[in-house]
């Protein structure tokens, strides 16, 4: 535990899948104010910045400065998310009856 009564003490910090976001931000803190930073805890946080970037790259969108095969793209990239719109609202279509079961 971290140290009472003015006394030293340890603190320890558990990282679980769904913390992996706050990593960086641990590792730059703990580095800035001098204090080692675990071998494991830093190869999670760059995991985290490399698949962080992957995101934002795929994520990017083209813009209209690139002409004419940007524009294409764009409507390509547009026709596409209205397929997959499309097909989310016809996913719970059909079968199975209208009030759950037979009416006696």
């Amino acid at each position: 535990r971290c140290g009472r009564a003015g006394r030293a003490g340890a603190a320890h910090t558990f990282v679980t899948d769904a913390d992996l976001h706050l990593t960086p931000a641990l590792v730059e803190v703990l580095q800035r104010n001098r204090q080692r930073v675990p071998r494991d805890l830093l190869d999670a946080a760059q995991k985290t910045k490399e698949a962080m970037a992957r995101a934002d790259k795929a994520a990017k969108v083209p813009t209209l400065e690139g002409g004419e095969d940007d524009l294409k793209e764009m409507q390509r990239l547009n026709r596409q998310k209205q397929m997959e719109l499309q097909q989310k609202k016809n996913a719970g279509m059909g079968g199975g009856k209208r009030r759950g079961g037979r009416r006696r």
